[in-house]
């Protein structure tokens, strides 16, 4: 018995580690791009899943739907990072980009609007209300709770994280590892 869940545990750390070299191969090679002149769907990825998996497997069921033309859009075209981006006297925009939460969630909207993916209703979900139960209850900040580890106390619109959070998992955890692997240096 035991033979069989340290099997398990082999599959599962080879997919893991599988996962991980995938997103440092996408970050590095978005790394050198200017994501401002790049479609939103081309980059944005729904939270819970990895870059790979959404560009290859999922994304064409949703890319043909009708309102879809939003997720057309460049980055460079949005106002709100643009907006950001003027300010802070930026006009490159790669995965290492520190934004702040609040900007990244509009984006996602703007996204996730556009791409009409159909919605997993939680039965803490709830229309009503707004502010920090709004925003505990995002995607993206679920995701920067689960795998950035993150402490819900410190959740904020004006919270810096890595453009990489929009792009999945995998890029997201190959973002984390680079830093992590920087700061031990």
């Amino acid at each position: 018995m035991s033979d069989n869940i340290n099997k398990k545990k082999s599959r599962k750390e080879q997919k893991g580690a599988g996962v991980i070299e995938n997103g440092l191969k996408i970050l590095h090679q978005l790394g050198n791009i200017n994501i401002l002149n790049v479609p939103m769907h081309a980059i944005i990825v729904p939270a819970g899943l990895t870059f790979a998996a959404w560009h290859t497997r999922k994304s064409d069921r949703f890319s043909h739907q009708k309102g879809g033309g939003a997720g057309n859009v460049l980055f460079g075209e949005n106002t709100i990072l643009q907006s950001w981006m003027n300010v802070k006297n930026l006009s490159f925009l790669n995965p290492n980009t520190m934004i702040p939460l609040g900007v990244l969630i509009l984006i996602y909207n703007v996204f996730d609007r556009a791409i009409q993916l159909p919605k997993k209703r939680d039965s803490n979900d709830s229309m009503e209300g707004g502010g920090d139960s709004f925003l505990l209850n995002h995607p993206l900040v679920h995701e920067l709770i689960k795998i950035g580890k993150f402490s819900a106390n410190h959740i904020m619109p004006s919270l810096l994280v890595p453009f990489a959070l929009l792009m999945g998992r995998d890029v997201y955890k190959a973002y984390l590892l680079e830093e992590e692997k920087k700061n031990k240096k």
